[in-house]
């Protein structure tokens, strides 16, 4: 095995140069790096660094520009997302020209049809291409595509494919489909997207739905291959079906077994008790993600009431739009019958004040945290956890029943002059509303877990 190291932990150095200097004494492969002094030199070391790397054995995608004294990237800091003593300049990909042979259009479990363009195989950044995205509807009229155009294709960051451009157009103008390449229902045009209009009994849309209910619940071995099989075989057709599968149903497909078929089962028997974010997730409702779900739940507690629920009382929640609420309380209405069948063979779990039994004395009792920025002193997930130990709540996004919000000690803004992250800016605004939330270091957050 062979790899390039670019960092090292459990010494302790002053400077990205040291580490690079004690990696190279350890006998690891390094790759090229240089010491900058100043903006000018950055620039030139990218363009050498571009030109350069088509002699390399091995890939690269950009050039990453990190502060060299570790005491700098101490006081700038990080935020949840990037730190900002870092920064990545990516390459323009590179380009090559072939020539389209079709577009196929892929339908999503939102009902979504996709154009992914055909294209002569030609060799880009390393790889051979026979596909490139076109993304949308949007942008595959922009590029007013023809059936045998000469086309620009592209690998962003070296990785994924796309049609950059149309160079010359030859033969008939391609059109949009009319009807769904899977159920051959109408299409429909909505903003940037084409939609099938029978997303909800369409084969291709429906099987990635009940994939997407499975994976979410957490439902081992429920793959695509396998749910397609059983829809194919009209044993399962809506969520509710999941849990009226036999062994039988199973065992008798092609490729499966009593065995396979009784690991299925038994993992099915095991997720009847779903917790109310992730069955808001599992239902593939647009726009309702993770952090969506649990916000909704946090503030909510319960199915019966959320699914009541209208869009203006649901908008007021910080980090939920309109779009977004008008996402859950349509969904819902268009999946209520679906879902009354699923609540006869599934309980769905209230959302839970306290995630474990707790001490009542610890002032994190009852109390919600939520992180933002480098923990210096343990991993977020590690006082995620311990919060829910000692009977509090660690939800993932701000909102206003969210009692502190945590800033970790390493870039602090509280401590130095690192920079305020998104929550940090929401937990002020809700502040400034008249909310008892408070804001709070790591080191104040590990006093009150201590005391």
């Amino acid at each position: 095995m062979r790899f390039f190291p670019y960092d090292i932990r459990g010494i302790e150095v002053n400077s990205e140069e040291k580490k690079f200097e004690i990696l190279s004494d350890c006998g690891f492969s390094m790759m090229p790096w240089k010491i900058i002094a100043n903006d000018e030199h950055a620039v030139d070391f990218y363009f050498e660094f571009e030109k350069e790397r088509t002699h390399f054995d091995y890939e690269i995608d950009g050039v990453v520009y990190r502060a060299n004294e570790i005491s700098e990237q101490t006081r700038l800091g990080e935020t949840a997302h990037h730190p900002r003593f870092a920064i990545a300049f990516k390459f323009h990909g590179e380009s090559a020209q072939t020539q389209l042979v079709d577009v196929e259009w892929s339908v999503s479990r939102s009902g979504i049809i996709t154009p992914v363009a055909i294209v002569k195989p030609v060799f880009v950044s390393g790889a051979t291409v026979t596909r490139a995205s076109l993304h949308n509807l949007r942008i595959f009229q922009a590029l007013d595509l023809c059936e045998e155009s000469l086309v620009e294709i592209n690998r962003r960051g070296g990785v994924i494919p796309h049609v950059e451009r149309v160079l010359m157009r030859k033969g008939p103008a391609l059109e949009i489909p009319k009807k769904c390449p899977s159920c051959h229902h109408a299409t429909l045009s909505v903003d940037d997207f084409l939609y099938c209009s029978n997303k909800g009994k369409c084969a291709v849309a429906a099987v990635a739905r009940l994939v997407h209910f499975g994976h979410v619940v957490g439902i081992e071995g429920m793959g695509e291959k396998i749910v397609g099989k059983l829809y194919t075989s009209d044993f399962l057709k809506q969520f509710k079906d999941i849990y009226k599968l036999k062994i039988d149903d199973i065992a008798g497909l092609e490729g499966m077994g009593q065995l396979s078929a009784h690991k299925l089962i038994e993992e099915i028997k095991n997720k009847r008790e779903i917790e109310l974010a992730i069955f808001l997730r599992a239902l593939g409702i647009d726009d309702i993600g993770t952090n969506v779900a649990e916000l909704i739940a946090m503030n909510f507690i319960s199915l019966d009431k959320i699914r009541n629920l209208s869009v203006d009382e649901i908008v007021p929640i910080h980090g939920i739009g309109e779009k977004i609420a008008h996402s859950l309380v349509d969904g819902l209405k268009e999946y209520a019958d679906e879902i009354d069948d699923l609540l006869r063979y599934v309980t769905v779990i209230d959302y839970k004040e306290y995630e474990g039994p707790g001490d009542s004395g610890n002032p994190l009792f009852g109390k919600s945290f939520v992180f933002t920025g480098k923990m210096a002193h343990m991993e977020r997930k590690s006082a995620q956890e311990l919060v829910k130990k000692l009977g509090g709540k660690a939800p993932g996004a701000m909102s206003e029943k969210v009692d502190f919000l945590v800033i970790g000690d390493d870039g602090s803004p509280l401590l130095g002059e690192g920079t305020k992250s998104t929550k940090h800016k929401a937990a002020e605004k809700l502040i400034s509303q008249g909310s008892s939330l408070k804001i709070i270091s790591e080191s104040e957050f590990l006093k009150m877990a201590q005391s």
